[in-house]
């Protein structure tokens, strides 16, 4: 874009950069990575109640925030977690949830399954229960990214 056309710029496009950029800044993209558990925070009305405060659940991890880990994590799902970890943009986080995905659960005596999810990725929040509020997992994100956004800055 030339500087001529950049100074033509007209009050709508500014306005609409205004508006997207903030947007950008106070919205969250969660990517849920399930294990197979029992976690109800994708249900219609959690869906509609976090896109009300900036949430948004996104199909792939190259367009998420957040990456949330639920369910317990089996010893060939681990490679798959940590690519899908590489391919989030920063600043990125990690949110565990569940008593499954936390400790392992049930299954943490298993030989299938990885008790300690922060050994494959490093995780940020642990939000415990069996099974896990929508409220508690939107808290989790909402003190997450605020978080992140402080040490961009």
């Amino acid at each position: 874009m030339t500087e001529r056309s950049e100074q033509k710029d007209g009050l709508l496009t500014r306005a609409f950069r205004a508006v997207s950029d903030w947007a950008g800044r106070h919205s969250v993209n969660v990517y849920l990575f399930d294990g197979g558990c029992c976690f109800s925070g994708r249900s219609v009305a959690s869906v509609l109640s976090a896109e009300n405060e900036g949430i948004t659940y996104v199909s792939s991890p190259v367009y998420a925030d957040v990456l949330a880990v639920s369910g317990a994590l089996s010893r060939k799902a681990a490679p798959v977690l940590r690519r899908m970890y590489e391919q989030m943009p920063e600043p990125r986080g990690v949110i565990v949830l569940g008593a499954c995905a936390c400790g392992g659960g049930l299954f943490a005596d298993s030989y299938a399954v990885i008790a300690d999810v922060s050994s494959v990725v490093p995780v940020d929040a642990f939000v415990p229960g069996c099974p896990v509020a929508a409220a508690d997992f939107r808290l989790a994100i909402r003190r997450l990214f605020d978080e992140k956004k402080k040490e961009a800055v």
